[in-house]
């Protein structure tokens, strides 16, 4: 089958049997050579007509031909040739070395993921026994803020530098003056008006608030470097520095926990693992000066501000019920339901933040809609392979492993962790799904479906909060599961052609999977619970249970995912040996 991804270059996947070739075709440099010929041509008549010529000049020779665009080196032609010398990020780069960036960019991204959540979890455990349920309550609020500065900012003006086929110097000063003019201006915002929400959320929420009213200042230095980073498919730079200010923050959170600042430790090192970012991306980005230049703002405007405010809406539908159960139930409840949907629908995020990663840049290359549509089923469906068992094997050894690893006082976390890990399959499944609708142009899908999936949500969680969190965390789950059905089918199916039929084929393998992992682990499960086994052995032998009945599955009846499992696995820890080719 063929698959392809382009914008300067084309990537053809070619399936043999198990494995996949890839075939490097410089297709958008011939198309332009081309057009420079048609372009030329048209020209050099003109000026053979030109009445204003002697006929000794219209006999004369005709101007030399500019020489053809070197698709080994040379910079696009833009608007950035009367600014200066040209960015790194406006340079082409070579067949060889685009190739060598997205075969390295999983193998990095895997590697630093790896890091990046493993040193998250050991922080996460260390500060669930140093911090309170009621003050982690306290911290969600706060954590929302950062949230939403997180993805707001860089949607605004660092996603179009991606997106765009050609970006000129222009359009970086541009995005660099917008990214830190917005970011200062909210973080005033947030820190003055916070205070409005005293007699909601309680003085101590919303001097956490306050606290974290910087984020937005810290993600807009980084915004731009970042997005020309992932424009140049330098994925290993980017994973780095994620890892990088990860280990500075929360070595900060830990260290701040330990000298009893409990909640304000917890929102000091979300923010510092921001600003260390933000250095870090600076340094190793060459940068412009900014400037605001009237088209280029209007250019980025047309499509930031409709990804702007869709990722203002998914951040809100991220963290408003975090808001409400705060409002409604109190710091204590929001702890034990931070804690659940952080185990059940955000962990399985971590993992999924490397498909997320590569998304936008490798969708926004495919030839066409057709192309794109054999991408994403091949992705989703090897996600979908990997998050399902991780879930399942948790909702089976959950009474056990809470207590063990974040404390006797999280137990109440159990219940709602269990139910909400079946929405974190659902949220697996859309992992990316707005990439699609961005890297085909039409962000405006992405922005319309956010919005109704807000107000479905404030709605269910408004309503059934006060029931307790059992019954939120059932509402929850139901909804998202017929959101993502009317979702796939009025986006991926009526707009982009994707028909529901493919969605069986996303979900089967890992899907029916599940029923021998369930089918082995509990049996297991409750003969070691009657044999009183130490927890740590019972959490080892139900987890292993789990997953071997999980892989024997796939490899007997699911050869395709077996052999898609197999090409990433040998991508991430082996590779493949690419062309000696300058880095992009």
């Amino acid at each position: 089958m063929g698959v392809a991804a382009k914008t300067h270059w084309d990537i053809d996947w070619v399936d043999r049997e198990t494995d996949w070739e890839i075939e490097w075709v410089d297709r958008e440099t011939l198309k332009s050579s081309r057009a420079e010929n048609r372009a030329g041509l048209h020209r050099h008549r003109d000026h053979d007509r030109d009445p204003s010529r002697t006929r000794r000049e219209r006999a004369s020779p005709r101007p030399a031909r500019e020489p053809r665009h070197d698709p080994t080196g040379g910079n696009k032609a833009s608007s950035s040739d009367a600014l200066g010398e040209a960015h790194p990020a406006l340079e082409t780069a070579s067949p060889d070395s685009i190739r060598a960036a997205t075969l390295t960019g999983i193998r990095w991204g895997v590697v630093a993921r790896v890091g990046i959540e493993t040193a998250s979890f050991l922080s996460m455990i260390v500060l669930a026994r140093l911090v309170s349920p009621a003050d982690f309550g306290h911290a969600a609020t706060a954590l929302a803020i950062v949230a939403i500065a997180n993805g707001m900012t860089v949607e605004s003006f660092g996603t179009p530098l991606v997106q765009r086929k050609e970006v000129s110097r222009a359009h970086i000063e541009t995005s660099l003056f917008l990214s830190l003019a917005s970011g200062l201006l909210l973080s005033c915002l947030v820190y003055f008006l916070a205070p409005l929400s005293t007699d909601v959320f309680g003085e101590k929420t919303v001097s956490l608030i306050q606290l974290a009213s910087p984020a937005f200042f810290a993600v807009s230095l980084s915004a731009i470097p970042q997005a020309l980073q992932q424009r140049r498919l330098n994925f290993r730079t980017t994973s780095v520095i994620q890892l990088a200010s990860l280990a500075v923050g929360l070595s900060a959170s830990v260290g701040l926990a330990l000298l009893g600042m409990g909640a304000r430790a917890v929102v000091l090192g979300q923010v510092l693992i921001l600003f260390a970012a933000a250095v870090m991306f600076v340094v190793v980005t060459p940068l412009v000066v900014p400037r605001w230049h009237r088209r280029e703002s209007r250019q980025l405007a047309g499509f930031g501000s409709q990804t702007t405010l869709s990722s203002l809406l998914f951040s809100a539908y991220s963290n408003v019920d975090y808001v409400v159960v705060s409002a409604q139930l109190g710091a204590r409840a929001t702890g034990y339901y931070w804690r659940a949907f952080q185990i059940g629908g955000v962990y399985q995020g971590k993992i999924s933040q490397i498909m997320l990663s590569l998304a936008l840049p490798v969708y926004s290359r495919t030839r066409d809609l057709s192309d794109m549509r054999r991408v994403r089923r091949r992705i989703v469906q090897v996600h979908a392979a990997v998050i399902f068992p991780l879930l399942a094997t948790y909702v089976v050894v959950a009474p056990v492993v809470v207590p063990i690893v974040f404390g006797k006082a999280w137990i109440p976390t159990v219940v709602p962790s269990q139910i909400l890990a079946f929405a974190g399959m659902v949220f697996a499944l859309g992992t990316g799904g707005a990439a699609v609708t961005v890297a085909a142009g039409r962000p405006g899908v992405a922005l319309a479906n956010n919005a109704v999936s807000l107000c479905a949500y404030f709605a269910v969680v408004f309503a059934f909060a006060r029931d307790g969190l059992t019954v939120l965390c059932l509402a929850i789950v139901a909804l998202n599961t017929i959101g993502y059905l009317g979702t796939y089918y009025v986006v991926f199916d009526r707009m982009l052609g994707i028909p529901m039929r493919q969605l069986g084929e996303e979900v089967a393998p890992a899907l029916l999977s599940l029923i021998p992992l369930f089918a082995c682990a509990i049996p297991v499960a409750q003969l070691l619970t009657a044999a009183s086994t130490p927890p740590v052995l019972w959490v080892a032998a139900v987890g292993s249970t789990a997953i071997v009945a999980y892989t024997a599955s796939v490899w007997l009846f699911f050869p395709r995912t077996r052999a898609d499992l197999a090409l990433m696995v040998t991508h991430v820890f082996r590779g493949r040996r690419a062309p000696a080719s300058d880095s992009p």
